[in-house]
């Protein structure tokens, strides 16, 4: 979620998933994929700012969570690549 504040000074959290377009017009003007209009005092940078980051954070994880899926470890922690058959490790592996 990325929190916004209005016009008024209340804090919304929005979901960036449901972001159609943001515009100066001259306040920021977000529309949704609703349909629905919110303006918020800050900047068309700073929302595309915070956009942006939350995109990042989400697919550093995913590619995380596929890195950590996808490299089994052996029972003494070793990578499966350098793990020999039945567990052992391989001497003299790089």
């Amino acid at each position: 979620m990325i929190r916004l504040t209005r016009l008024d000074k209340t804090e919304l959290c929005i979901n960036p998933d449901l972001l159609r377009s943001a515009e100066a017009v001259p306040d920021t003007m977000i529309t949704l994929t609703t349909g629905e209009r919110l303006y918020v005092s800050e900047s068309l940078e700073e929302v595309r700012a915070r956009f942006v980051a939350y995109q990042r954070a989400i697919h550093r994880q995913a590619v995380q969570d596929v890195i950590a899926a996808s490299v089994p470890l052996a029972r003494d922690g070793a990578t499966a690549e350098r793990a020999a058959p039945g567990g052992r490790q391989q001497h003299g592996a790089s």
